[in-house]
């Protein structure tokens, strides 16, 4: 829901429904701890409704482990570039990226997430 603007999205890993009903069911593996962090970047004071389901079971040693990169640039500056991914390193399966992008206009600036 980049922006605020409700856009219907229904594959295997997200969806997003109707009522502002966002899902992501990922299989993140963990062998010692996992740590899960939400951070409000509004001025606002925001809900938010979660869920986290879990399995304690062995993890196999080939098993698949989450990954995820987080960035911002708001506002980017003139001429520069905004880097989506880097660093990787090892195998793996590159999922996708999500990006919302606000063209500046004169009634209020550039809005990107």
């Amino acid at each position: 829901m980049g922006l605020g603007q409700y856009a219907q999205i229904n594959s295997l890993p997200v969806s997003v429904n109707p009522s502002s009903a966002l899902n992501c069911c990922w299989e993140m593996p963990f062998r010692k701890g996992a740590r899960l962090t939400i951070e409000n970047l509004d001025d606002e004071q925001q809900t938010i409704y979660y869920q986290i389901n879990y399995t304690l079971t062995d993890v196999p040693d080939d098993a698949a482990m989450f990954h995820a990169q987080f960035r911002r640039s708001n506002p980017l500056p003139y001429k520069e570039v905004h880097t989506l991914l880097d660093g990787v390193k090892g195998q793996g399966h590159y999922v996708g990226t999500y990006i919302a992008w606000g063209v500046k206009h004169p009634a209020g600036g550039a809005r990107a997430r």
